[in-house]
């Protein structure tokens, strides 16, 4: 609905551009239905680009000046006032009829504000985050979820290492989610896509303007000129005075992406150009309240030396994340390796392990394991009997051979028996060096020894 809307009010500008502004009043009636009904068929039919299409041309036929009189015309006009435009000034920001409570089936009876940091008690974040989706209908309350620092995305990012996706180790694992504290993943996930579906990303409010997603992959000028057009488009796309601010805000975190990316340097002509633009921009529509979310001063050095000071705590937070995680995988690890000890030890499981042929080879096969498989325990004994099983393509050429090894670890009180298996590739009438194929930390079921 809210995509629709802006689709209709660009195609009124469209077309205020296109047949002058003086008769704007009008031809109003008979444009918005036509609006509707070409809004209605884009849905329906998924046609994509008819209407960027002769947005984009009406835009680079009226030129500047023309712009400056159609925006005249519908801040000041009673087109403007038909279409729903909103002073820059004042509550005029706010915008009552997107509160939250109406529209959602979380649980906002917690919601309060607070002041937190990357180490908060997590139910205290939440309850932030909660409060000001609540009133993101406030400007104030919007940019706080959109600049908060650290972020509530990646505190949330944070807060989930530890406690999801556990239990990987060489690319497979049969326990695909050691979750340590379900209930808490997904109160942590919840809030997570509530606070997406109502600060969505730039791209879902200016579908027409070009977005810098793909930013990595993109060359130096290519992002400058998608954030050159950007400035152009987003505030002009976004009609009411909160909307505009709402697309400098999201020019400001793309300024930063690209910063932080080394894409922009802050010397190149095109840029600067544009950035005098922008500055402009958030000059005429940053009301001082939204200040405190953005760097001190609009230039380029305040702006990278803020977004270089996010990016360093952002790291830490992840990094001590990451130590949490590695704890908690730990503990995961050994906790499931008792359990497969005890049902081996109840099942009865306890062989011997066939002598080893290969010396050398078992030193390489105890090396790997300490490295690899440090959860296994204590390496006390290491079994390679060079017992193969030859491998041939369809015409009876050998491809390869593989054994199995045999490692024994001292672990929390039992002897587990660990299996290994080797690959060697056949290559001009010999095997290739040996290779580790198919372990994982948890292959089971185990046997034990005495």
């Amino acid at each position: 609905m809210k995509q629709n809307q802006l689709i209709v009010k660009a195609l009124v500008v469209a077309a205020l551009f296109l047949g002058g502004v003086t008769s704007a009043n009008a031809q109003f009636g008979g444009l918005l239905n036509k609006a509707k009904a070409r809004a209605k068929y884009k849905v329906e039919s998924k046609v994509e680009n008819a209407v960027d299409n002769a947005i984009d041309k009406a835009v680079d036929k009226a030129g500047d000046a023309a712009q400056k009189k159609v925006n005249n015309v519908v801040e000041n006009s009673s087109v403007g006032e038909k279409v729903g435009l909103s002073s820059v000034s004042g509550s005029k920001y706010d915008k009552e009829d997107q509160k939250v409570e109406a529209h959602s089936d979380m649980d906002y009876s917690i919601a309060r504000a607070n002041d937190w940091n990357a180490d908060s008690n997590i139910d205290d974040i939440i309850a932030d985050l909660a409060y000001h989706l609540k009133n993101s209908h406030k400007l104030e309350s919007y940019l706080h979820v959109k600049r908060h620092y650290p972020s509530f995305l990646d505190v949330f990012e944070a807060r989930l290492k530890p406690i999801s996706g556990l239990a990987h180790a060489s690319g497979m694992s049969s326990f695909n989610d050691g979750v340590t504290d379900p209930k808490l993943k997904d109160k942590i996930e919840k809030w997570r896509a509530e606070m997406q579906s109502w600060i969505p990303s730039p791209a879902s409010y200016y579908p027409s303007a070009e977005t810098m997603g793909s930013l990595p992959y993109m060359n130096a000028e290519d992002v400058i000129k998608g954030w050159q057009d950007a400035v152009k488009d987003k505030p002009f796309f976004a009609l009411e005075g909160r909307g505009k601010f709402e697309a400098v805000t999201d020019l400001y975190n793309e300024l930063e992406e690209a910063i932080m990316a080394g894409k922009i340097k802050g010397t190149e002509g095109r840029f600067q150009a544009a950035f005098e633009d922008f500055k402009a921009l958030y000059n005429q529509w940053a009301p001082e309240s939204a200040k405190q979310y953005f760097a001190s001063e609009i230039t380029y050095n305040a702006i990278k030396e803020l977004a270089m000071k996010r990016k360093e705590e952002t790291k830490q937070m992840i990094s001590q994340a990451n130590a949490e995680r590695a704890t908690a995988d730990a503990k995961y690890r050994k906790d499931e390796l008792l359990r497969m000890y005890k049902d081996a030890a109840a099942a009865g499981r306890y062989k011997t392990i066939p002598a080893s042929k290969d010396t050398q080879l078992d030193q390489y096969m105890k090396n790997y394991v300490e490295k690899n498989y440090p959860e296994w325990g204590k390496v006390i004994k290491v079994s390679c009997p060079k017992d193969y099983n030859v491998y041939r393509d369809k015409l009876g050429n050998i491809t390869y051979r593989s054994q199995s090894c045999y490692i024994v670890c001292e672990d929390q009180g039992y002897k587990a028996i660990h299996g290994i298996s080797l690959h060697e590739t056949y290559q001009g009438s010999k095997y290739m060096n040996p290779i580790p194929r198919n372990d994982r930390w948890n292959s089971g079921p185990l046997d034990l020894m005495k």
